[in-house]
C-alpha cells in the first residue's frame, strides 16, 4: 500500500505482510500471524490488535494499553503520551526525537525503552512519570526528569539534564565535557557515572564513589 489509506470496522486477517505507506485506519485490526509495516501497535479496548500511525496511537489507546513502536520513527513536534499507557520502545528500534520537538511522559506513564532515543540539539524528553532505559539514551539536548528515571542501559548526556526527581542508575551514564546535570532531586548510583562535564545536584547522591573523572 503506497500512499493509500486502509480504513473501516472490519478485521484484515493477515498471514504474510502489508508494507503500509498509506496510512491503516485505528478502527482495523490484524488478526493474523503476518506483519503490518505501520509506526506503532496498541491493543484496543476490545482486546484486538491496532496498527496505524503514532498519531493514531496516540489518539486511539485506552487505559491500561501499550504503545509498541514497531519502526524508526522522527519525532518532529510536540507528543504527550496518553494517560495511563505504557510506551514502549523495542530493541533494533530508534525514536529521534527533532529540533523543536518534545515528548511528554505524564505521571502516570511508563516509557520502556528497550532500543535508541536520541533527543537532538533543543529537543527535549519531559518525564513526569517513569522512564525505564534498557537501551541507550543520547541526549543533545534536554532532559527534565520531574519523575523517576530507572537507567539500566547507557545514558550519553552531551547537553543538559535537568533532575528534580529520582534518578536510579544501574547502568553507566556518560557525562560528557561540557555537558551538565543538574537540579534539585536525587541520584541513586549502584552503576557507573563516567563524569567529565558539570554535576551539581541539591538533593541526595548515594554510591558517589561510583562516579569517576573530573
Amino acid at each position: 500500500n503506497s500512499g493509500a489509506n486502509i480504513s473501516g470496522e472490519g478485521d484484515v486477517n493477515n498471514s504474510g505482510n502489508i508494507d503500509n505507506t498509506g496510512s491503516i485506519g485505528s478502527s482495523v485490526s490484524n488478526t493474523g500471524n503476518g506483519k503490518i509495516d505501520a509506526e506503532a501497535t496498541w491493543t484496543g479496548s476490545d482486546g484486538k490488535k491496532y496498527s496505524g500511525s503514532l498519531d493514531e496511537a496516540i489518539k486511539n489507546a485506552p487505559k491500561g494499553s501499550t504503545i509498541k513502536i514497531e519502526k524508526d520513527i522522527e519525532i518532529k513536534k510536540d507528543i504527550e503520551i496518553p494517560s495511563d499507557v505504557t510506551f514502549e520502545v523495542p530493541e533494533g528500534i530508534k525514536i529521534i526525537i527533532n529540533e523543536d520537538a518534545k515528548i511528554k511522559v505524564p505521571k502516570d506513564v511508563k516509557l520502556i525503552n528497550n532500543g535508541v532515543i536520541e533527543v537532538k540539539k533543543d529537543g527535549k524528553l519531559e518525564n513526569e512519570g517513569t522512564v525505564e532505559n534498557n537501551g541507550n539514551l543520547v541526549n543533545e539536548g534536554e532532559i527534565i526528569n520531574e519523575g523517576t528515571v530507572d537507567n539500566n542501559g547507557k545514558v550519553d548526556n552531551k547537553n543538559t539534564t535537568i533532575n528534580n526527581g529520582t534518578l536510579n542508575n544501574n547502568g553507566n551514564i556518560a557525562n560528557d565535557e561540557k555537558a551538565d546535570i543538574k537540579g534539585n532531586g536525587d541520584i541513586t548510583n549502584s552503576g557507573i557515572i563516567d563524569n567529565n562535564g558539570s554535576i551539581t545536584i541539591k538533593g541526595n547522591i548515594t554510591g558517589q564513589e561510583n562516579i569517576s573523572g573530573s
